[in-house]
């Protein structure tokens, strides 16, 4: 799979692209291309940063909103998951 060009990077970013697949790969049952995933940077609640991630395969298209939340009192960001739309 190529690089995803996301605001998030390191292990947030791996993160994000397992949960995102995890979802994705229930709902393409059968399907075995690989998937292409674009990002795209949406509003987001105040001190959250959220993308749009479209994943195409096997045509068709299906995208989630992914949100980063940090969390200050654990050194980290918590990635949530919402979607397909």
């Amino acid at each position: 799979m190529p690089p995803i060009k996301s605001l998030a990077t390191g292990r947030v970013l791996s993160d994000a692209t397992r949960a995102v697949l995890l979802i994705d790969n229930a709902r393409a049952k059968g399907c075995t291309e690989q998937p292409r995933i674009t990002t795209t940077p949406i509003d987001a609640e105040p001190g959250q940063i959220a993308e749009r991630w479209t994943v195409q395969r096997c045509g068709q298209t299906r995208t989630y909103r992914v949100r980063y939340i940090p969390t200050p009192q654990q050194a980290g960001t918590d990635v949530a998951i919402s979607g397909p739309e």
